[in-house]
Order: structure tokens, then C-alpha cells, then sequence
């Protein structure tokens, strides 16, 4: 009730004499209200500390197993702190996680055999179904890829590939993976909204390689994104410019010539065509075959030879 109603003064006493689940309670409680300051306040108290680094010490890490304090619980017993953070958006509570070193553990593969797969399946498989489906969620949120991954357009393309693929797999939550690979091509594409000029669509179009390796090649974040089908992404009016920069290179001034001249010189184009090709094949390495070479070697014109 203090919790619900943001009395701090009330919540930072009734602490003291709360036990473990309790505190998780009002954690969770907190974070789902939006109540950033009891949350924080929680997280901080020397108490929620002690549990936390001996519920690790232990080896209990995984809360599929644990039962709900009581039967009007609020929260799954897999829903820790992180995931309903992230499943929300509370930026500031995601980032003070990650910051004490806490992470969304990613699910086991659909088709993984281990034993602990085996073992949660033969207890309760929609739990274990729904336990699954709620890591996911934390970890398609918009503040955890951009608070944990080096790379969150990357990020958005392999997890959004993933939830696809899953949400063949996973009949009864079908709509719900294909709505979370959804956002996730929304997320990448307002990533591109915030690209500010030239350079900064060069390198994020470019970007290559390992997530720590600064290597780029032209348009291959644009070949991932089309490799994953990510159709906004390759849509987008940036994406496009850039493709139309290519695509025109070096003669881009001709298509902004009076229309009439434009005919005339595609009419010329067109019956030099042969000649034009003879030269670059059979042509000597002079300075007009050079710039004859050069010009066919354009997108544009590469294109209308094949």
C-alpha cells in the first residue's frame, strides 16, 4: 500500500522489518508503478544487497524454480527486477542493474536437450514456455539493447531474425514473438532517425565486423538488413538516399539537365552503346578510354549492361 500510494517516508521504514520476499515485492511493485525513486531505494538498501549476493553464492540464479511467496503474489517467480525494468522502459532502474553487474540471461535454444531444459519442460511447460517468452521481452527492450549491446542495431537484427523464427516454433505464442520482432524493426529504423548527416549514415550503413572491431565496407550493415529481412530498415528515406548517391555516382548532374537535352543525350547514349562497349573491352589504356572505362563502370551504367 505505501509502495502504491509513493510514500517514501513510510516505504524507507517498513524495510527494516520486511523479509526477502517482501522486499522483492515492493521491488517489483515499484518498477511496474514507475516509482523510480522506491525503487532505487530498494535496490540500495543494504538488506536487498545481502540477499542478492547470497541468493549467487548459493547457486540460486534461476528463479524458474522458486515458488510465489504467497497465493496473492503479483509477479511470476521468473520476473526479476531486470526484465520487468526492461519489459517497461525504466531507463534509470535498467541502467542502476546493469550497473551493479546484474543481465537477462538469454533462453536456451527451442530445440536445446540439456538437462535443465528437460527437467523445467517435465515440471510445467507452459511456465517454462512463459519464463521463456518473458527473458525475451526484457531483452527486445528498447533501454536494455541500448544500455547493454555495443551494437543495438545489429542487436535488433539478429534477436528480431530469432523471435521470427520462434514464433514458428512457438504456436501458442505466435503474436506475441512476431509482435516483439516487430518492435524490433521499429527500434532500428528509429536508430536511423537519429543519423544527423553524411558521415554518420556512412558508418552506421557501413559498420562491419565484430561489435568491438572498427572495420566498414560499404553498405553492409544495408546487405545484414536485407539478409534479415528487415524491410523498414531498407525502406527508410536515409537508406535510400544513399543508395540513390550510388547509384548516380558520377552522373548525377545529367539527370538534372532541361528534359529535352536529357532525351537527346539518352538517344546519343544508346547508339554509342556498342562502340562504347568495344572500346572498354578491346580499347588501349589512354586517357579517353580511361574516363570511357570509368563512366561504364557506374552503377548505373553496370546495370544496363546486364
Amino acid at each position: 500500500l505505501a509502495v502504491e500510494n509513493e510514500h517514501l517516508e513510510v516505504v524507507t521504514l517498513l524495510l527494516q522489518y520486511c523479509d526477502g520476499q517482501k522486499m522483492r515485492e515492493a521491488l517489483l511493485l515499484a518498477i511496474y508503478l514507475g516509482h523510480v525513486q522506491i525503487a532505487e531505494l530498494c535496490l540500495r538498501h543494504p538488506k536487498f544487497k545481502f540477499l542478492n549476493e547470497k541468493r549467487f553464492l548459493n547457486g540460486d540464479s534461476d528463479s524458474f524454480w522458486q515458488t510465489p511467496s504467497s497465493d496473492d503474489a503479483q509477479f511470476a517467480p521468473d520476473i526479476t527486477p531486470l526484465i520487468l525494468a526492461s519489459q517497461y522502459n525504466r531507463t534509470e532502474i535498467v541502467q542502476l542493474l546493469l550497473r551493479g553487474g546484474d543481465r537477462i540471461t538469454k533462453p536456451h535454444d527451442y530445440h536445446c536437450k540439456c538437462q535443465e531444459c528437460h527437467n523445467k519442460f517435465k515440471f510445467d511447460s507452459l511456465r517454462h514456455a512463459q519464463s521463456r517468452l518473458n527473458a525475451y521481452r526484457g531483452l527486445a527492450s528498447e533501454s536494455y539493447i541500448s544500455l547493454a549491446s555495443i551494437d543495438p542495431i545489429v542487436t535488433a537484427f539478429e534477436l528480431g531474425h530469432e523471435l521470427r523464427n520462434l514464433s514458428g516454433k512457438e504456436k501458442y505464442f505466435k503474436n506475441e514473438y512476431t509482435a516483439l520482432a516487430d518492435h524490433l524493426s521499429t527500434y532500428a529504423v528509429k536508430l536511423l532517425d537519429k543519423v544527423r548527416g553524411h558521415k554518420e549514415l556512412d558508418c552506421v550503413l557501413g559498420k562491419t565486423g565484430k561489435e568491438t572491431e572498427e572495420k566498414y565496407f560499404t553498405l553492409a550493415r544495408l546487405d545484414l538488413a536485407i539478409k534479415y529481412q528487415e524491410k523498414p530498415f531498407v525502406a527508410h528515406s536515409n537508406c535510400q538516399q544513399k543508395l540513390v548517391e550510388i547509384w548516380h555516382n558520377g552522373i548525377r548532374k545529367i539527370f538534372k539537365l532541361n528534359q529535352l537535352f536529357l532525351f537527346l543525350l539518352i538517344f546519343v547514349y544508346i547508339i554509342l552503346w556498342p562502340f562504347a562497349c568495344l572500346v572498354y573491352i578491346f580499347g588501349s589504356w589512354t586517357k579517353r578510354t580511361i574516363k570511357i572505362q570509368q563512366l561504364l563502370n557506374q552503377p548505373f551504367c553496370y546495370f544496363q549492361v546486364k
